[in-house]
């Protein structure tokens, strides 16, 4: 809902800059809705692209992200012809979308926006000016994003999107709270607990293993349906946290199984740091 309110405000504010000849305006315009797109539409969304993971969720994600570049590209005919020419060709063969034989043949999309657009773009821009202060006090406390934190109080928003839930599950994946909860009460604009139990300890050194194996699948040119063994060796906590968390890595790093002890059994291998303890991880292809 969201990427298409802000697809239909940026065809309606191009348009109306266009009409008034202020090209720069519409320059901005247009940038404002590339950064939108791409660091926080499909970033947010990048599991959802993932075939393996949920197939109808991936259909859809995928069908409106094509008919938002589909529309996108009407948008930026004008301003680069030629690209915009080649991602229109590139999207148009795989939708079920009526296209013509060119972008430039096209009319010019024809967006309106409701009542109900507008609380759904004000909802999200409080919900990201909220994400950016959290995290900006993550760092300042030196708390790393993948280290799960348990509670994030807010006082409110002023929006009154009826889907409020939704809204604050975004916020608590982007700053990685379990639970984000509106309290009117509270003295400032946020109040986070940054207590960490032994249980979200344990969660984060997951969370951080997670990432270097990814890191480690993709130097190992790993394609996502790839499946993989890992190798693990490193401090007896560090084993006991991964052996009692076995079946949800696996399955977060596409992995058949993880065997602990050094191997000469692997493809690619990294020794790095986890919570201050070395760590060497291997890796093989299946």
């Amino acid at each position: 809902q969201w990427i298409l309110t802000r697809l239909n405000q940026t065809g309606i504010e191009v348009g109306q800059k266009m009409n008034e000849y202020d090209f720069l305006a519409t320059g901005q315009i247009i940038e404002s809705f590339i950064d939108d797109l791409s660091r926080w539409y499909i970033r947010r969304s990048r599991k959802r692209f993932q075939r393996v993971s949920d197939k109808t969720d991936w259909g859809i994600a995928t069908a409106v992200l094509a008919y938002v570049l589909l529309e996108f590209s009407k948008i930026i005919a004008p301003f680069t012809p030629f690209f915009a020419e080649a991602l229109y060709q590139s999207i148009a063969g795989f939708c079920s979308f009526s296209a013509k034989e060119s972008v430039h043949l096209e009319s010019w999309p024809d967006g309106k926006t409701s009542k109900d657009d507008v609380i759904i773009s004000e909802a999200m821009k409080q919900i990201r000016d909220y994400a950016s202060t959290v995290l900006a006090k993550r760092s300042e406390i030196g708390i790393k994003v993948r280290q799960p934190l348990s509670l994030l109080k807010i006082k409110g928003l002023k929006s009154k999107e009826k889907d409020l839930q939704k809204l604050l599950d975004i916020l608590g994946d982007e700053v990685n709270v379990k639970e984000v909860v509106i309290d009117s009460k509270i003295e400032s604009e946020f109040e986070l607990d940054i207590n960490i139990t032994p249980e979200l300890k344990a969660e984060g050194i997951l969370r951080e293993l997670a990432r270097t194996i990814q890191e480690l699948r993709q130097s190992s040119a790993c394609v996502p349906k790839d499946k993989i063994e890992i190798h693990i060796s490193g401090a007896p906590d560090i084993e006991a946290i991964v052996k009692n968390g076995q079946a949800a890595l696996c399955q977060d790093i596409n992995a058949k199984n993880i065997l602990f002890g050094k191997s000469d059994r692997f493809d690619s291998e990294i020794e790095t740091k986890i919570d201050s303890s070395k760590v060497w991880i291997g890796l093989k292809k299946i």
